[in-house]
């Protein structure tokens, strides 16, 4: 993986866990079986993953091989074999980007305020980005498991909680919620664009984002 930037680049952080998360499974003892579904547990605050089920076609949980499940539920921490491209692996250098951006941010419209701008609020545009990333995991994992010699199901799916409760990442409604934040806070265009440029690293996300209203 690159070296760290100090930026958000939520689209690299999404390549990052999917990689990752890939290769905890790929640890795991499967006993020749096919993975059925996968279970990734989120910090309730800022959504990042910390533990995972990866459940065979016997539902079973595979678990590491040389450790056991972290508790009765099934659920393993997820373990970092590789190191994280992007700001979003600190939460110290994080909170500063936000900061600064925010500083910045102001500089430009004097009605941006901080509150607009968080990763651990639900409905933020930061917050919001995060699940779209993860949206881009889930899309991402099956290729990538297959791709380390993981065999899975035709009906694989992966299935983000918080607590206990199940994660909707659904496009449309992430879209919907992200132009509505948008049209509060970011109406002003070069406020936009340094958000923009801080938030992605590929220039067809960078596209995307400038190209919503």
């Amino acid at each position: 993986m690159a070296n760290q930037t100090n930026q958000y680049n939520f689209d690299s952080w999404a390549e990052f866990l999917t990689i990752n998360m890939a290769e905890n499974i790929r640890r795991c003892e499967r006993s020749q079986e096919k993975l059925k579904k996968l279970h990734i547990e989120l910090d309730p605050h800022d959504y990042k993953p910390t533990r995972f089920k990866a459940i065979l076609d016997s539902d079973i949980v595979a678990t590491h091989t040389n450790t056991s499940a972290d508790s009765e539920d099934g659920y393993s921490t997820i373990k970092n074999f590789y190191h994280c491209p992007t700001a979003l692996a600190d939460q110290e250098t994080s909170a500063k980007i936000g900061r600064d951006f925010i500083d910045a941010a102001q500089k430009q419209d004097s009605a941006f305020f901080d509150d607009a701008w968080l990763l651990t609020m639900d409905g933020c545009i930061p917050h919001l980005l995060t699940q779209f990333a993860l949206r881009s995991m889930s899309k991402m994992m099956a290729e990538q498991l297959r791709f380390v010699g993981v065999d899975i199901n035709d009906d694989f799916y992966v299935q983000f909680h918080v607590n206990d409760n199940t994660v909707s990442l659904t496009y449309d409604e992430l879209v919907l919620a992200l132009k509505r934040q948008m049209g509060f806070y970011l109406t002003n265009l070069k406020v936009k664009k340094m958000a923009c440029e801080i938030c992605f690293r590929h220039k067809e996300n960078k596209v995307w984002f400038m190209s919503l209203p």
